[in-house]
């Protein structure tokens, strides 16, 4: 893969877009999120000892220019991300909010169930006197017979 959509969530804000070589396996270029001793240090700390030699090997700061346009670009595409993040976290927090309400929501709705059955005889009784000859069977008031 040549590039790819990297997700960047923490690490230090760069200043100025820096690409490197082979921050990953699987790229072949992607601008630094952080600075690129903290990726040596994780390499270092976390990758399997056989990948080592080789990812550090590969491992480097772009030197020659890049294409304006291509840089142009990532930086469009960053600070549109930057927006995302935001966006998505406000939308997360909303979504917690909206959970917890809908919970209660449920309860309450159990609630009210339970205060109908336990009043049924009371209130039909009610609505027997308050609306004679009443269509309601039970289920609809478009039933077949009418009292």
């Amino acid at each position: 893969m040549l590039f790819e959509n990297s997700k960047i969530i923490g690490g230090e804000r760069m200043n100025k877009v820096i690409f490197a070589w082979h921050v990953h396996h699987n790229v072949l270029i992607e601008p630094l999120t952080e600075p690129i001793e903290n990726r040596i240090k994780y390499i270092k700390k976390f990758k399997p000892k056989n990948e080592i030699e080789l990812r550090l090997k590969l491992l480097k700061v772009v030197k020659g220019e890049l294409p304006k346009e291509f840089v142009e670009t990532w930086q469009k595409y960053y600070e549109i991300w930057e927006k995302y993040v935001k966006a998505r976290q406000k939308y997360y927090e909303k979504w917690e909010e909206y959970a917890e309400i809908k919970q209660k929501c449920n309860e309450v709705w159990e609630e009210y169930y339970e205060v109908c059955k336990k009043y049924e005889s009371q209130i039909l009784a009610l609505h027997e006197k308050e609306c004679p000859n009443c269509s309601w069977n039970g289920k609809t008031i478009f039933s077949k017979e009418v009292k």
